[in-house]
């Protein structure tokens, strides 16, 4: 809803009742619209919670159960469960992941961001800056940002794993994941 009210109150509208009968029927319309909006939005997150709940617990675990990699049924729908590696750096291992990648060449993968604050109003001074940081008079507030992009830091993983190299997992928190994977036997 709008933050916006509009006063027409000292504006004389002739309105007839057929007019207002149109707005109620637009009120109710649009009343029952936000009820399926939100009814829908949370059928959605339902379904999607469920989905998750087994492509990643319940029919990994029956098929490992069963002792089945991949699996057809009847209608031709296929199935494989697969591993998904899963990766992330927590803001208490950052230093020491950023350190071990550095000291064993793989210090290209981290990015390095580096942002720069002007107040408000400064927005000449910022142009200024722009076009020429040699010539800056004001003092700057600068803020480093190092961090190893998600999906970067988890091909990394991946590959070290695939290669059978030996790296620190718990400092790059590593997570394996059995995912199963639907299609038809016709996906290629």
């Amino acid at each position: 809803m709008s933050d916006v009210n509009y006063d027409y109150s000292d504006v004389e509208i002739e309105t007839s009742e057929a007019d207002l009968a149109r707005v109620h029927k637009l009120v109710e319309l649009q009343a029952e619209l936000e009820t399926a909006v939100e009814t829908a939005t949370q059928t959605l997150a339902d379904a999607k919670s469920k989905l998750r709940d087994v492509a990643e617990d319940e029919l990994p675990a029956m098929m490992l159960a069963c002792g089945l990699n991949s699996f057809e049924t009847s209608s031709g729908i296929t199935v494989g469960v697969m591993d998904k590696i899963r990766a992330s750096i927590s803001t208490g291992n950052a230093e020491a992941a950023h350190g071990w990648l550095e000291q064993n060449g793989f210090g290209k993968i981290i990015k390095h961001e580096i942002k720069i604050s002007f107040a408000k109003g400064d927005d000449a001074w910022a142009k200024k800056f722009m076009r020429d940081c040699a010539q800056r008079k004001k003092p700057l507030v600068l803020v480093r940002k190092d961090q190893v992009h998600n999906q970067t830091l988890c091909a990394f993983a991946r590959e070290q794993l695939k290669e059978g190299r030996e790296f620190p997992e718990e400092l790059f928190g590593v997570f394996r994941q059995r995912v199963a994977k639907i299609g038809t036997k016709d996906d290629k």
